[in-house]
C-alpha cells in the first residue's frame, strides 16, 4: 500500500489548475479522510465526501482522530457517520500524544489493528 498525503484538504491546490482531488482521481486511489473527532466533524466529513467524484466517494474511508480532551460529540460521531457510510469504512484512533513518534505509535496494538483493517477494507 502506498500512502499519498494531500496536505490542506481535498480542495487545496497542488499546482496551477490541479488539486488533491485531481491527484486522487488520476491515481484511482482510495481517499482516506482523516479528521479530528469533535463537534463539526460530521459536517466536515460529509462535505469532503460530497466534493469527491461518485466513484471515489464509494471507496472513501474515514479515520476519526481523538483529541486530547474529547468533547461530548466524540462518543457519537462515528455512529452518526455510519448512517451515511457503509459499515467498515469508519475507523477511530485514540489520542497518540502531542509529541508522538510514528515508530512508537506503530507499536500500539490499536494503531496496528486500525491500519490492518483499513488496508483490508
Amino acid at each position: 500500500m502506498t500512502l499519498v498525503e494531500g496536505a490542506g484538504g481535498l480542495l487545496s491546490p497542488l499546482g496551477e489548475d490541479f488539486g488533491s482531488r485531481d491527484l486522487i482521481a488520476a491515481l484511482g486511489a482510495t481517499p482516506i479522510i482523516v479528521a479530528q473527532n469533535k463537534l463539526g466533524v460530521v459536517n466536515h466529513v460529509l462535505l469532503t465526501l460530497e466534493a469527491l467524484p461518485k466513484n471515489l466517494r464509494a471507496k472513501a474511508r474515514v479515520i476519526l482522530m481523538s483529541p486530547p480532551k474529547p468533547d461530548a460529540t466524540a462518543a457519537s460521531n462515528a455512529k452518526l457517520l455510519g448512517q451515511f457510510l457503509s459499515p467498515g469504512k469508519i475507523f477511530t484512533l485514540l489520542w497518540l500524544g502531542e509529541n508522538f513518534s510514528a515508530t512508537e505509535a506503530l507499536k500500539k496494538p490499536q494503531v496496528r489493528r486500525t491500519l490492518t483493517e483499513l488496508s483490508r477494507s
